[in-house]
């Protein structure tokens, strides 16, 4: 029979020979534990650990090093911490009550979601219990938060150097830098409980040179190396009594300053392209240089610069209401949910405006049109305050991960609300609602003979990327904004549909004559031979009516002209294919359906208008040329030229 490990694996004594002899106390417990006496080398260490100054270092600067996980969770704090104590504990959104003993090693979801055990060892459940003892004093929390953490070292033996992370169930290094970040605001609030022994004092600082340990072999990308460098860098800043300590300062100082470098493009969109992760990405890098800074140690002034440019990037990707976009796996959320920590040196007059609400006072002097030159993302808008319509148009790369088959994807947005939808994110798990939302079927896009496009497939990012700018068209005025742009990859799971070119053009009228405002798009579709191509449009909306050639409803209404195919609406469609959904979070479940309009049409080049009006609806929109014609059922016409 196998015998089990249980953690910590690194040992009494080769833990106190790893220590920083040059702190006087530490040197004794080296000394003590060196002739043998492990029982009062324990003793010594944990009184240094409670009376060393570390607790008194890391409530002095509290707001700053504390990770933004470790925020308590206002007045249901008691409510949850009482869930936590009876062992019902949250992962991913869902709830698994356990009956004894914790197993940290569970997966309680219906498809065996990945996710839900890897993200239970990032210990927030744990933080509840914390933030509940600091609120009340009642040792219940904490001797439950002491039981819980021991459980987990106990259980969560870390791997091997060469156990990769999908291979562990509790030691991915995302969780490890996770934990590190949030440890902190675990350990010292503990060290006031009885509950905090000088044996959980031994096990937890032994767990947490193992992290370390785990933490500089990696060699991560994207947002997961920001996430660990900000939970190293707490783990060296604020536990710094190991000899390695000023090396792993030296690794995390460089590491937060270059691994953000490498991400961002001039225009100020970390290159994943996800509006979460770049959140993740920014938030992180401020963690790690405020920790770092505790030390004495400065970011260049240029960290400076990106680091504002990122929250702008916000505030100019932010849409009518202050709406932020869910692109790539990201959230929709309103912009000032993403613009904590821009202060000072972090911010600028346009952020603050956004910070203030968004009014007249401080109301940015911007052009309605703005392009992410670098990205290829375009926003236009119809004022910056008090904005009633605006959109968001894809035009760009793909991101160099959370990537969404989404390019030439359109969204509308009118008085505070995403009416022209799309799939957005879901639970990183096996279902066929999370393949939808990756794919194109979930996005205003078009589709080629059912397949959807594929630029993921054999896709290798090149750091030249970062700086080169996307083909992108723009034109701006007083009454018109305008944007286009192509996808000329391939579709289909194995690339196989090589010869379809798609253009889209979308020009945004802000001051019609008629209606209120008005979107319209040509999508210009030529191929080497005929297929059948289908255009999606998705409605966040009850319910629309399909009548001959328009869609109307209360609160959007589509005409459709040149090309037109077959046109039908379909919602909450699982077979031939999912079709017609928007996820709500990214909690399994979480989703329901919206009508979709399919303009279907079997050709070998094809020209689709598509007219959006809000207000007065388009009884017939008509394509001759650079000019479209709009015939609206009060009679009125509008004539538009396209730049």
């Amino acid at each position: 029979m196998e015998e089990k490990l249980i953690g910590p694996l690194l040992g009494e004594g080769e833990f106190y020979s790893l220590l920083d002899g040059s702190i006087p106390a530490l040197g004794e417990v080296k000394k003590v534990a060196a002739g043998g006496d492990l029982t009062a080398a324990k003793t010594l260490f944990a009184r240094h650990m409670r009376e060393g100054g570390y607790k008194e270092r890391f409530f002095d600067n509290r707001e700053t090093v504390s990770s933004r996980r470790a925020r308590g969770n206002g007045e249901t704090l008691l409510k949850e911490a009482e869930r936590v104590l009876s062992h019902e504990l949250k992962s991913c959104g869902i709830t698994h009550k356990f009956d004894g003993e914790i197993d940290w090693f569970v997966n309680p979801t219906y498809n065996g979601y990945k996710e839900w055990t890897w993200q239970l060892s990032r210990h927030h459940d744990i933080n509840i219990l914390v933030k509940a003892y600091e609120k009340t004093g009642d040792e219940k929390y904490a001797a439950d938060a002491v039981y819980l953490l021991t459980s987990w070292i106990r259980q969560a033996v870390r791997p091997e150097p060469d156990v990769g992370d999908g291979a562990t169930l509790c030691w991915r290094t995302i969780e490890v830098g996770e934990r590190m970040s949030l440890w902190p605001d675990l350990f010292f609030p503990l060290l006031a409980s009885p509950s905090a022994t000088d044996d959980f004092i031994l096990d937890f600082c032994r767990s947490l040179y193992e992290h370390g340990a785990r933490l500089i072999r990696s060699k991560t990308h994207n947002n997961w190396r920001n996430i660990e460098l900000a939970g190293f860098a707490s783990l060296a800043v604020l536990f710094p009594i190991f000899e390695v300590t000023p090396a792993w300062l030296e690794h995390v100082a460089n590491g937060v300053y270059d691994h953000l470098v490498r991400q961002i493009h001039p225009d100020g969109f970390q290159f994943e392209l996800s509006t979460t992760y770049h959140g993740v990405v920014l938030q992180e890098s401020i963690h790690g240089a405020k920790v770092l800074a505790v030390s004495g140690r400065k970011m260049p002034e240029k960290f400076d610069d990106i680091i504002r440019k990122m929250f702008e990037m916000h505030v100019l990707l932010s849409q009518s209401g202050g709406i932020v976009p869910c692109l790539n796996d990201g959230r929709t959320a309103h912009v000032r949910s993403y613009l904590a920590g821009a202060e000072g040196k972090w911010s600028s007059e346009l952020i603050e405006w956004a910070k203030n609400g968004l009014g007249e006072d401080g109301a940015p002097r911007l052009d309605t049109l703005h392009v992410f030159e670098y990205a290829g993302l375009v926003t236009m808008r119809d004022r910056w305050v008090d904005s009633k319509t605006s959109l968001f148009f894809d035009a760009g790369k793909i991101g160099r991960s959370h990537q969404h088959e989404d390019k030439l994807n359109l969204l509308i947005y009118r008085n505070g609300k995403e009416i022209l939808a799309e799939g957005h994110s879901y639970a990183y798990d096996t279902s066929d609602i999370r393949q939808y939302v990756l794919s194109s079927f979930a996005h205003n896009t078009v589709t080629v003979d059912g397949q959807g496009q594929n630029r993921k497939k054999g896709y290798k990012w090149d750091d030249e990327t970062l700086t080169v700018k996307e083909p992108v068209v723009t034109f701006g005025s007083y009454e018109l904004d305008y944007a286009a742009g192509e996808y000329r990859e391939a579709y289909g799971t194995e690339q196989e549909i090589t010869d379809v070119v798609h253009r889209r053009e979308v020009a945004f009228l802000k001051k019609p004559k008629v209606a209120d405002a008005a979107v319209i798009v040509v999508d210009t579709i030529t191929g080497e031979k005929e297929h059948t191509y289908e255009a999606m449009w998705h409605f966040d909306i009850p319910e629309l009516t399909l009548e001959g050639r328009a869609v109307t409803s209360p609160e959007i209404n589509v005409a459709f002209g040149a090309d037109v195919g077959e046109l039908s609406v379909v919602k909450g469609q699982t077979d031939p294919r999912v079709q017609g959904f928007v996820c709500r979070s990214t909690i399994q479940g979480d989703y329901e359906a919206i009508p979709t309009v399919l303009n279907t049409i079997c050709a070998k080049d094809a020209k689709m208008l598509t007219v959006f009006t809000f207000g007065e609806p388009v009884s017939e929109a008509r394509l001759d040329g650079k000019t479209v014609t709009l015939s609206y059922r009060c009679g009125k016409t509008e004539t538009v030229t396209l730049p």
